[in-house]
């Protein structure tokens, strides 16, 4: 992680379970948008399963190819950090995201977001859309 890493917001903490899955609505990538502030959102499996972490997404009128998984040692692994933010005021209970703006560059974010995805390809779909 960066010696510059944002300082988490009021109602944020760090995931630190590694084993703990982080649900990702696939519409269709993992790659982080500078609209999102280079942060990707997740649901965790301690909340919800797959097929809730889909219905809640899909309900809210968002898209998703399926719901992939990756884990927080994966994420911690690329040297990004898991933060459940469901404590702030209009976010879902089971709401997370994962951390891209701890690493500067552009090209080290795409790599970080292709290990992620490659990981999750790997585990393969947790739960299909219809």
């Amino acid at each position: 992680m960066s010696e510059q890493s944002p300082p988490l917001a009021a109602h944020e903490e760090l995931l630190e379970e590694g084993a703990e899955l982080l649900w990702r609505q696939v519409h269709p990538t993992f790659n982080p948008s500078r609209e999102h502030k280079h942060c990707l959102s997740v649901a965790r499996a301690a909340k919800v399963d797959a097929a809730e972490a889909y219905r809640r997404h899909t309900n809210r009128g968002l898209r998703s190819g399926g719901t992939w998984a990756m884990t927080v040692r994966e994420v911690l692994d690329v040297e990004l950090r898991a933060v459940d933010d469901s404590a702030v005021p209009e976010r879902p209970d089971e709401h997370a995201y994962v951390d891209f703006r701890v690493v500067a560059a552009r090209r080290d974010r795409k790599i970080a977001a292709g290990v992620l995805a490659d990981r999750a390809a790997r585990r393969g779909c947790q739960h299909q859309s219809p």
